[in-house]
C-alpha cells in the first residue's frame, strides 16, 4: 500500500532522473593546455582600417612573424574601392595557403600538419587577404573572402629557425559589422616538426 511518504519518495527520485537527462550534471571541462606549447594572449587588438598594422612576434626573439593590417585599393575601371585586410608573414614564418590564395579557416582540435594538407602548402614571406570590404559607386557596400564568418577562428602558421619548423596558430574573429578584426590568442609548439591541434 502506498502512504503519502511513498509517493513523494517515488516523485522526487522521478524529477531527478528527467532533470538529469535533459541537461549534463556537470559542464565539460575545457581542454587543458599542451604541455609542448606556449601561449600568448594578444588581448584582443583590434585591426581595422586607418590605423598601422599590428605586428607579432610569436617566439619573442625580436623579430617580427606576422602583420595584420588593412589595405586601400583602388579600381577605376570596376569604379570600387576596396579594403583588403590582409596578414603578411616575413620569409621564415610560413602560412598555409591553396591555389586560390585562400588560408584555412581551423575550427578548435583540428589538426595542423607539419607538411602539405588538403590542397594547402606553407609558403613564406606571404601577403595573403582575409577578406575585404567592397564599396562600389553603382551599388551597396559588401564582403567577401574566406575568412568572412570566422569567429575565434584558428590561423595556422609555421616559424622556421634553423631550418626546422615550429607549428603554431593565431585565434582571431572576423566582425565585418564593425568592420574589424580582432586578435584574441595564440600558441606555437617548442618542438620542431610536431603537428598540433589548433586552440590546445
Amino acid at each position: 500500500m502506498f502512504t503519502f511518504k511513498k509517493i513523494f519518495v517515488v516523485l522526487l527520485s522521478a524529477a531527478a532522473f528527467f532533470s538529469c537527462t535533459k541537461k549534463p550534471v556537470c559542464p565539460i571541462p575545457p581542454p587543458e593546455p599542451s604541455s609542448n606549447m606556449v601561449y600568448f594572449n594578444l588581448n584582443d587588438r583590434v585591426v581595422k582600417p586607418n590605423q598601422n598594422a599590428i605586428s607579432i612576434d610569436v617566439n619573442t626573439d625580436g623579430r617580427k612573424d606576422l602583420f595584420f593590417g588593412v589595405m586601400m585599393v583602388g579600381d577605376p575601371i570596376l569604379k570600387q574601392d576596396k579594403w583588403e585586410f590582409m596578414v603578411t608573414s616575413d620569409l621564415y614564418t610560413l602560412l598555409a595557403v591553396n591555389l586560390n590564395e585562400e588560408m584555412p579557416v581551423m575550427e578548435a582540435n583540428t589538426l595542423i600538419p607539419t607538411n602539405t594538407f588538403s590542397g594547402y602548402f606553407w609558403y613564406g614571406a606571404s601577403s595573403i587577404m582575409m577578406v575585404q570590404k567592397v564599396i562600389s559607386f553603382d551599388r551597396p557596400d559588401y564582403w567577401e573572402g574566406h575568412w568572412m564568418h570566422a569567429t575565434k577562428k584558428y590561423l595556422p602558421f609555421q616559424l622556421v629557425v634553423n631550418a626546422r619548423p615550429y607549428t603554431g596558430w593565431i585565434e582571431l574573429t572576423v566582425d565585418t559589422d564593425n568592420e574589424r578584426i580582432i586578435l584574441h590568442r595564440g600558441a606555437i609548439c617548442t618542438q620542431s616538426n610536431v603537428a598540433i591541434k589548433a586552440g590546445i
